[in-house]
């Protein structure tokens, strides 16, 4: 199986479709918004048109108003991972949600059930001391994972937390005890990593398209439809920016300024996949974009046969016949 991990604009879906074409392989999608029908275009899902007959599996496959897991997921990517390796073709998963991803590769463990006392007790602590003095506390019992989560990330600090005083032990140790979906299958994980001033402006870009195509409509749409507010997928980027838009926070030029910069964030947070990454939690080829240029774009790297095509890199791994189309 193929992994192509990374953040919001950083080019996944183009890589994956190449590599697809490339390999014989079908695309499962692993974003946690992009599995709701009806929400298509803050997720920016590849049209049917322009999937190029690809396959494309677990998009649309879930009710805005569905409850749709991690666990979830990680059964149903296990079931057509079997599923396109019976049509003998390669698997190519395809996201940014780090929780997704790590479900599906390295399992999940049955959790303790809520304590909705403790996370109001913790949700007040943060309310009047800062995320920073929640994540402080996450440190200490569990480094790990305090590594791996973002201090702004308050619903995953309070998790985390929860999950060490109901049962004694991190997180984290819960985590190393899970067996993976997919311990069958060779993992071959690419991870996109841009530094910040292109992804600034790639994130950018991506906000002006989708207010151009009708973000702001669709938004309006789904709440008409009965699609309530507290629906899970409004809660993603652009959704959740738009949504505070229609109540008055801020006009639709200071949502999309608003906007950029929370996308370029999750560009480092990505689901923790880079920290993840960091920790060794994931097991994936770094590709960054100094990468990219010094492999393919460089008089030598042209020379070496390295590079194919003047609008595109490749990366070519010695001693494997994997061969990564990337476009900048």
């Amino acid at each position: 199986m193929l992994a192509v991990l990374g953040p919001t604009a950083s080019g996944k879906s183009h890589l994956a479709l190449a590599l697809a074409q490339r390999f014989d392989g079908e695309i499962i999608n692993c974003d946690s918004t992009a599995v709701y029908r009806g929400f298509d275009i803050g997720t920016d899902k590849v049209p049917m048109n322009e999937r190029q007959g690809i396959a494309h599996h677990l998009i649309d496959v879930a009710d805005p108003t569905d409850v749709y897991t991690a666990a979830r997921f990680a059964a149903d990517a296990a079931r057509v991972i079997g599923e396109i390796h019976g049509r003998g073709r390669l698997p190519i998963l395809v996201g940014g949600t780090g929780l997704y991803y790590r479900a599906l590769v390295r399992g999940l463990f049955p959790g303790p059930a809520a304590d909705e006392a403790l996370r109001a007790r913790l949700t007040r602590i943060g309310d009047r001391r800062g995320n920073a003095t929640l994540h402080r506390l996450l440190l200490r019992v569990d480094p790990e994972s305090a590594a791996r989560i973002m201090p702004a990330d308050r619903k995953k600090v309070i998790r985390a937390l929860e999950v060490y005083y109901a049962t004694g032990r991190p997180l984290s140790a819960h985590f190393a005890a899970t067996t993976s979906l997919v311990a069958h299958c060779d993992v071959r994980a690419i991870a996109l990593r841009l530094p910040a001033e292109p992804t600034s402006a790639r994130v950018a870009a991506r906000v002006d398209r989708q207010f151009e195509r009708g973000i702001v409509q669709e938004v309006r749409g789904l709440l008409a439809s009965g699609v309530p507010r507290e629906a899970r997928p409004f809660g993603g980027l652009v959704y959740r920016q738009v949504m505070e838009m229609l109540d008055g926070v801020r006009g639709e030029q200071e949502t999309r300024a608003w906007t950029i910069p929370e996308g370029s964030t999750a560009v480092d947070a990505a689901g923790a996949i880079h920290s993840d990454l960091a920790r060794g939690f994931i097991r994936a080829e770094v590709v960054t974009y100094e990468d990219l240029v010094a492999l393919g774009s460089t008089a030598e790297a042209r020379k070496a046969g390295k590079l194919r095509s003047e609008g595109a890199k490749y990366i070519v791994k010695d001693g494997d016949t994997l061969e990564v189309l990337f476009n900048v």
